[in-house]
Parts: structure tokens; sequence; C-alpha cells
């Protein structure tokens, strides 16, 4: 189970979710059995994300299949996560929360052209996912601006995947992570 979390805001979920989606279909031409819960935030959310979906399979030849692979859901991003092998998601606060869960995450995020000039310019830090900051280097995955495809998200999903021992590893350090917070 992959959870698709494009955000929580209209212009998050316009920048990301055409990428979640084609990720989404890439994987699961990889691995037919995958499902993919995506929680939408609030009503309005949940029209948007329909749309997006609706209007990406409009365009597939293997739509019927792919459209049963995923799930809508209106909310319950908390339960969708917990559900999921693994989670790809927009950075914020919700980075903490996976971590929490103990969910391998691949972390996306893209600005209006003009504020990732703006930020590039002025905000230096070295991470921009909590689990990264919190730990000090790379635990996840984050693909920024430009760095976001669908083939390299898929890349990074299918290796949390694919790879028991990295996974594990991973939520071992969540887990030293998660008692010092405490």
């Amino acid at each position: 189970v992959v959870c698709l979390m494009p955000g929580s805001r209209r212009d998050e979920v316009a920048r990301l979710a055409a990428d979640f989606l084609q990720t989404a279909a890439l994987c699961w031409q990889q691995r037919s059995d995958l499902k993919f819960l995506i929680p939408c935030a609030n009503d309005l959310r949940l029209q948007q994300v329909k749309q997006m979906v609706d209007e990406f399979l409009a365009q597939r030849d293997d739509a019927e299949a792919l459209k049963a692979a995923i799930y809508i859901l209106d909310g319950q991003s908390y339960e969708a996560m917990r559900a999921a092998d693994v989670v790809l998601q927009a950075s914020g606060t919700a980075t903490l929360e996976a971590m929490l869960l103990k969910r391998p995450m691949v972390v996306a995020y893209k600005l209006s052209p003009l504020t990732w000039m703006l930020a590039s310019r002025l905000v230096k830090v070295p991470y921009v996912s909590l689990p990264n900051l919190l730990a000090g280097e790379e635990l996840v995955p984050e693909f920024l601006q430009h760095a976001v495809s669908a083939e390299s998200l898929s890349a990074a999903l299918m290796q949390w995947l694919d790879n028991d021992a990295a996974r594990q590893q991973l939520i071992e350090r969540f887990t030293q992570i998660h008692h010092s917070i405490r």
C-alpha cells in the first residue's frame, strides 16, 4: 500500500498531484498488486483530487485497471499513513506524523517559480523534511522543484518497497528520533 499525500492546500495539490499520479502509475506498472490511498484534507481538496484523478485516467489505456488500485479518501490521513507500507508526500508536518508512525517516505515539494527563486536564495537549510532536519542527515529522499519527476519519485518509492534491510534501518532511526524528541 502506498499513501499519496500531495498536500492540504489547493496550490500544493495543483503542483504535485499530477506527478504523484504518474508516479503511482509507474510503480503500478512494476507491481500491479500495489494499492494507492489518497487522503484529502477537506471537501475542496477531495473534489480537486477526484477531478485530477479522472483527468489523469482519461488519458490512459489502462484506466479501468489502474482506477481499481486508487482509493480517494475523505480525510483519514493518519489511518492512510498507518495502513501504508510507504508514503509519498509533500513536505510539511505530515512528514513528522509519518516518521512517528515509522513509515518510510519520499518527500517532494514544488513552489511557484518566483517563490522558488526567492526562497532558494534566502533560505539556506540542508533539508526540507522534518525527519531529515531532526536527524541532521538525509534519512528520506527529498525531491524539490525541478527534481520532482515521476521517474525519480517512483524509483525512490520502489527502493523502500523492495529493500527490507534499508526499510528496517530507517525504522530504527525513526525510533531513535522519536525517543529523543519525547
